[in-house]
């Protein structure tokens, strides 16, 4: 009986063992996904971010004319050149006046023009609407 208990031991520890009981593997550390989520829509595309004006100062120019000195700010990745276009309202007429300037990537560039107005015509309450383009304005409207 004693070796009909010994092999049954054996086979039974055997067995056990070729089930992976008597080993132990180490227990994996637990894996943690991590997914970054944007609401949809929340991004602004970097075409739409086009430069705008952030300060205006309207000043009597050397000439006596009205000048206009713009800040403007580029908040897009990339250069932008373009247009800044000044509206002026004297006497119910409006008079237009315009030039080119660039900015850089996230930058701020401050851009003055002159408007053929004298600065005493506008200087009370000036009606001033500014306009910042990628194109020229265009020659009907000036």
């Amino acid at each position: 009986m004693e070796t009909t208990r010994r092999a049954l031991l054996a086979g039974l520890a055997s067995g056990v063992a070729a089930s992976g009981c008597l080993r132990r593997d180490p227990e994996r550390p637990p894996r943690t996904t991590v997914t970054e989520q944007t609401p949809h829509g929340s991004e602004t595309p970097t075409g739409a971010l086009e430069p705008t004006v952030v300060d205006r100062q309207i000043v009597r120019g050397p000439d006596g004319n009205v000048r206009v000195d713009a800040e403007i700010e580029n908040p897009g990745p990339s250069r932008f050149d373009g247009y800044l276009h000044a509206e002026f309202e004297r006497e119910g007429t409006p008079v237009h006046s315009g030039t080119a300037f660039e900015v850089r990537p996230l930058g701020r560039t401050t851009v003055t023009l002159t408007a053929p107005i004298e600065y005493e015509a506008v200087a009370p309450s000036p009606s001033l609407r500014l306009d910042v383009a990628s194109v020229p304005p265009s020659e009907t409207s000036q």
